[in-house]
Parts: structure tokens; C-alpha cells; sequence
């Protein structure tokens, strides 16, 4: 399942003098964090709910009292400023109160595949490729879209590559999330970035993990899977800069013939400074992103490979895994039952074993069912030889009736060592016998064996 959070206590560690704090925690949010402190004697006091999940160790830096400052995986935090758990805790809640107050169903995707990517990545071509593998029909939800439509004032700040406040972002998200057509599976292009948007998406786990488990009608338990589409430096800029170009060509060629639709000449694939500072930016919301593997599915593709490679990389991460999709107690309960795929991994040498030992141990009933491949199955396979499948049916005058019913087994394995396909079933039926005095009809059992053979059919032209 996409969302399997791991419960752990938060250690509080002192810079020279370690001794470790259990602090119990029933939020699904309190992941493990060491912080370190510059006082060999005095450990920093945290609150739980100051911490935000890591991947790796958050560490603070501070005067032999408290911090003035912290760092989660290499961000500085200001002590005089709230965490960003606290920002993201505010911005989210206030989102969710004003989604309530709509009084719309608070029924989220199924699945919401997280993607985000360097410029240039080819988030928009991979977006469309990865839903087609997920089967989701309707079109990516993507952030700066959505943003311009319901918030034309953050146009100017896109122009410039900044970014949109997390409150702004976050109720966007949501009222976008809850619409009737995303119930089957979403796709969120460019969310989370910042690091008060990571800290967002298990707060939002966490209340559709709340709806389900108070049996809100159709409120599904929550699966995301996060993805980062990886591209070079020079490749990002290559690729964006030429994208300006045959934007601005595609543009000025619909302006002489008046034929055809414009499309958008973005600003950033003009201006390398700009470029170069989108990239930046991507580079630091990346390991901020980065943060999520341990809470959720996570993958980097590398999208500088050539397209086919690519999408055989998407192909592979995105295909139906039912140990990240499926709840764990339901993986387990049937986690006994093979795939089909592995029933073929000894299929041969369990057939050739069936056939060596029923030769040795059962001679006569081996040579009987061979002889009745030979006698009847091969001529009815010769009939149909067009066709590629033969039927034979065995009712009860047939000679060969009763031991038929014995001799299936050995029958099917004679003829999937000569390359046919056998299935065996029977069809049972009462048919009436007669009349007892008492006017009831007396019904007898009629048992039919049903053979069916299938085998390559013949050609009669090219």
C-alpha cells in the first residue's frame, strides 16, 4: 500500500553526553528524529508536534540553552519563525475548515500519485503516460494550472519561478481533489515542494485514513505513491530553451497563415537567469521531497534517458504491485496464494516427472491413455486442424465413459507433452426415468466428460 507509515518515538540525543528520551506518540506523523545539541550537559526540550518526518537525522545547532536554529536534512529552520510543521499544520487545518464549510462529500481519489520534477523533465508528456498505465481518465491535476484558473494574480509571481504561498496551494488542492472525477485515481503535478508541503501530505493521510475508519460512505483509505522525474542541469536548460523556441516559431508560423491554435510561450524559456534559478529551486525542494520515502512509495525516474527507456522505467514502477497496494492485513491473510506467473517456473519438470512415474508405476494405465490420445483425440485434432480446437465428448454409452474419469490427469499431461492444450470438465445433469405409482418422476445422474483440445491452427493461405 502506497501510505504505510512506520510508528517510531522521537529521540532526543545531547551533543557529547548521549542518553535517549521515549516520548510515546499516536500520531501516525512523529517518525524518529535525533537532535543534537552544542550543550555536553542540557538537552534541548521538543515538543512532538514541533517535528516533521524525516528520512534522516534532524539536528539542531545552538547556544548551551536552546537552539537558535534547526536543520531537517540540510533546510535551515529559524528559531524566532514557527517549523514548518506548524506552518503546515495551519495552512492545511484552515484549508479543511473552509472545504467543510462547502458542505461538499469529503470523498478523496482512490490513488494520488505525487509528481514532481526538474524543468524540462517531461512532467506533461510522462503525466499522460503514467495515468494511462494507472487507468485514471480524466486529465493531470496540475498545480500551476489549477492556480492560474482559480488565482489569475499568481500568474506574475509563476512568470517570475516563484512560488505560491502554501495556503493558496493547499485549498486549491483540496477542493480540486474532492470533484467526482478524480474518484478513481489522481495524478498531482507539482505538489509537494516546500517543505511546509511535504509536511501537508500526512496530515492529509491522516484525515482520509480518519474518514475511512469512521466508515464515511465511499471514503477510501488512502494510497500515494510519490515520484521525482530527474533531469541534468544542462539538459534542463537545453531542453527549456528550445521548448521557447518552437513555441515562439510555432506562434509566428499560425501568425502569417492564420491557421492553427497559438500555445504558450512561457517566460522562463527566454531568460537563462531564470531558468538557472528554477533550477535552483528544484534542486532545493528535491531533498526536501526526498524526505517522503519512508512514508510513502517513492521513486526518482531518470528522464535524460531516451523516451523509450524512459516509459519502460514508468511501465515497471507503476505497474500493479499488490504489497504496496492492498491493506497489509489483506496482503497477508492471502500472501500463500501463488501468482499465475510462478505457476509456470516448474510446470515442465512436474509434467515430466507425472509422466516417468506413472510409466514405471502404472504401466497399463499409461499405455491405456495413450492409446486413447492416439485412437480418438488425434483424429477429432486432425478434423478441426483449420479450426485449432477439437471437443470431445464422452457421455455414458461411450466404451471409454468410465475410464475416462480415471484417466483424465494422465490424458491432459500425454497431450501438453505434445504441445496441445487439454482441459477437462464435466457436465452433470438428473434426466428422468420413469413414472413411480405414486405419480413422482424417479431422476437419474447422467455424468458427460468434455475433452476440449486446442493446438496451433493450420493455414490454408498466407
Amino acid at each position: 500500500m502506497f501510505a504505510s507509515l512506520r510508528r517510531a518515538s522521537t529521540v532526543l540525543t545531547p551533543l557529547r553526553r548521549p542518553r535517549t528520551i521515549e516520548l510515546s506518540s499516536t500520531s501516525l506523523l512523529h517518525q524518529r528524529c535525533a537532535v543534537t545539541t552544542a550543550s555536553p550537559t542540557q538537552s534541548v526540550p521538543v515538543k512532538p508536534d514541533a517535528l516533521i518526518p524525516t528520512s534522516r537525522p534532524f539536528s539542531a545547532l545552538s547556544s548551551p540553552v536552546e537552539p537558535d536554529c534547526c536543520t531537517i536534512d540540510g533546510i535551515s529552520l529559524s528559531k524566532e519563525e514557527p517549523t514548518a510543521f506548524e506552518k503546515a499544520k495551519y495552512a492545511f487545518e484552515e484549508a479543511w475548515a473552509r472545504l467543510e464549510h462547502r458542505g461538499m462529500p469529503l470523498i478523496f481519489p482512490r490513488e494520488i500519485i505525487w509528481l514532481n520534477g526538474a524543468p524540462g523533465s517531461g512532467k506533461t508528456a510522462n503525466s499522460k503516460f503514467i495515468m494511462k498505465i494507472r487507468g485514471f481518465a480524466h486529465d493531470p491535476l496540475v498545480i500551476s494550472e489549477l492556480l492560474q484558473k482559480n488565482h489569475p494574480e499568481v500568474q506574475r509571481q509563476i512568470s517570475e519561478g516563484k512560488l505560491v504561498d502554501d495556503k493558496t496551494v493547499v485549498e486549491a488542492l483540496l477542493l480540486e481533489l474532492v470533484k467526482p472525477v478524480h474518484r478513481a485515481g489522481a495524478l498531482v503535478d507539482g505538489f509537494p515542494r516546500t517543505k511546509e508541503q511535504v509536511a501537508i501530505l500526512p496530515l492529509l493521510c491522516d484525515k482520509m485514513m480518519a474518514l475511512n475508519k469512521a466508515g464515511e460512505p465511499g471514503a477510501p483509505m488512502p494510497r500515494f505513491f510519490v515520484c521525482i522525474l530527474n533531469v541534468g542541469r544542462e539538459e534542463s536548460k537545453k531542453r527549456q530553451l528550445l521548448r521557447g523556441q518552437k513555441a515562439k516559431q510555432h506562434n509566428e508560423k499560425v501568425r502569417c497563415t492564420k491557421t492553427g491554435e497559438y500555445v504558450e510561450e512561457r517566460t522562463t524559456d527566454f531568460d537563462e537567469a531564470l531558468i538557472e534559478k528554477r533550477y535552483e529551486i528544484y534542486l532545493k525542494h528535491r531533498d526536501t521531497v526526498q524526505t517522503l520515502h519512508r512514508m510513502f512509495h517513492f521513486k526518482t525516474i531518470d528522464t535524460e534517458q531516451p523516451i523509450e527507456a524512459v516509459q519502460e522505467n514508468i511501465k515497471r514502477e507503476f505497474a500493479y504491485q499488490s504489497e504496496r497496494e492492498l491493506d497489509s492485513a489483506t496482503y497477508e491473510s492471502m500472501g500463500d496464494v501463488p501468482e499465475a506467473g510462478t505457476l509456470q517456473n516448474y510446470a515442465r519438470d512436474a509434467l515430466v516427472q507425472r509422466l516417468n512415474t506413472n510409466r514405471m508405476r502404472n504401466s497399463a494405465e499409461f499405455k491405456e491413455a495413450v492409446d486413447f490420445v492416439r485412437a480418438r483425440v488425434i483424429p477429432a485434432c486432425r478434423m478441426a486442424a483449420f479450426a485449432g480446437v477439437a471437443q470431445l465428448r464422452l457421455s455414458p454409452e461411450d466404451p471409454f465413459h468410465e475410464r475416462f474419469g480415471v484417466l483424465s490427469q494422465l490424458v491432459s499431461d500425454v497431450l501438453a507433452e505434445r504441445g496441445f492444450r487439454a482441459c477437462v470438465a464435466a457436465l452433470e445433469r438428473d434426466v428422468p426415468v420413469r413414472v413411480l405409482p405414486d405419480g413422482t418422476i424417479e431422476m437419474k445422474r447422467r455424468i458427460t466428460h468434455l475433452l476440449n483440445v486446442r493446438f496451433p491452427a493450420a493455414k490454408l493461405r498466407e
